[in-house]
């Protein structure tokens, strides 16, 4: 259960102090651990930075998510391959221009 409640922060902070972990967890300073979700440990600043978590569910709303970033990744991908064939085709044309 503590691992299920943990990840449910995760879903909705980036980054929880160390006090909050143990308060809602109910766990002593040592025993903050973190398993269910990818984090990131400041322990200068005593905080725990999220970078990806595992949802608890996965409704509909999850699956629009995930469809709005696949269709992100597929634009910003056609972008990098056009530029990529102009940045190909000027290479080239410089080419010609060299050996005339």
């Amino acid at each position: 259960m503590r691992v299920l409640t943990f990840m449910q922060m995760g879903e909705t902070k980036k980054d929880i102090d160390y006090e909050s972990i143990q308060k809602e967890l109910e766990l002593n300073e040592d025993e903050v651990e973190t398993k269910a979700v990818q984090v990131k440990i400041d322990q200068m600043q005593r905080k725990v930075i999220i970078t990806s978590t595992t949802h608890r569910t996965f409704g509909r709303p999850h699956w629009q998510l995930l469809h709005a970033s696949l269709i992100r990744w597929q634009q910003n991908l056609a972008s990098v391959q056009t530029n990529l064939r102009a940045l190909d085709i000027m290479q080239a044309q410089q080419a010609q221009t060299v050996q005339q």
